[in-house]
């Protein structure tokens, strides 16, 4: 990855239709970020807003990975456990609830949300996108940096941060590939436990494409729960 070259904005509908629109200019490169004070049509996944008002981190990467589609996963995996992997030393009790999601006593923190431009089955660009609360209100299922016990001085500080753990989580995958992060990665999660219908299950694994290996209560039985197939929510 070149090194990440920040362009700031006061106000932006969203930092990753900023960067869709750099790259549609010719302008967007690898590396490019582009940082918002807020977001006035910020979102997450499954197209959920994303409220962004000032005073939190609000930032977007621009990649050009060149992997194969059914690999796009990998970006948010090594992504948000860069970020968590840095941002726990300041905030040891920081975990992951898969797959994208940064919590802290099952309070969401913040969370990445990764985009993605395919041609030929290959991923020529991502985007990825990181929404991280500071000093801005947050919902009743939300935390903010500001609230804990954190030695941060201010929002300049977990934006360095913040890119430290991306390029930390891009530079681990290049180098050891997505096998090597996995362990860590499960290592972070917030909650193995997961529930479908009257179903009781732990996870006990998770894919190099992102899915999680479940192992059912009173059974011998696993099963193989897709990215994006199910929520596993907050306070459980």
């Amino acid at each position: 990855m070149r090194s990440l070259q920040p362009i700031y904005h006061d106000t932006l509908d969203s930092t990753n239709s900023e960067a869709w629109r750099l790259i549609d200019s010719g302008i967007g490169v690898e590396g490019m970020v582009v940082i918002a004070k807020s977001q006035t049509s910020g979102r997450g996944q499954r197209d959920r807003e994303w409220r962004s008002p000032n005073g939190g981190l609000y930032l977007s990467v621009i990649l050009q990975p060149q992997i194969p589609a059914s690999l796009g996963s990998q970006i948010t995996i090594w992504s948000v456990w860069g970020i968590a992997s840095t941002l726990s030393n300041i905030v040891p009790s920081l975990k992951i609830k898969w797959l994208n999601d940064l919590v802290v006593e099952n309070r969401k923190l913040g969370g990445i949300l990764t985009e993605t431009r395919v041609s030929s089955g290959i991923i020529t660009y991502a985007v990825l996108g990181v929404g991280i609360n500071w000093l801005n209100d947050v919902p009743d299922v939300g935390v903010a940096l500001a609230d804990l016990a954190c030695n941060l001085e201010n929002l300049e500080s977990l934006e360095s941060l913040v890119l430290l753990g991306i390029s930390h989580g891009w530079e681990y995958w290049q180098k050891y590939g997505i096998e090597s992060i996995l362990p860590m990665y499960m290592q972070l999660i917030s909650s193995r436990s997961v529930q479908i219908g009257d179903r009781f299950g732990s996870i006990i694994d998770i894919t190099a494409t992102g899915d999680l290996v479940v192992q059912w209560q009173n059974s011998l039985d696993t099963s193989i729960l897709k990215a994006g197939s199910i929520s596993l929510g907050y306070g459980s």
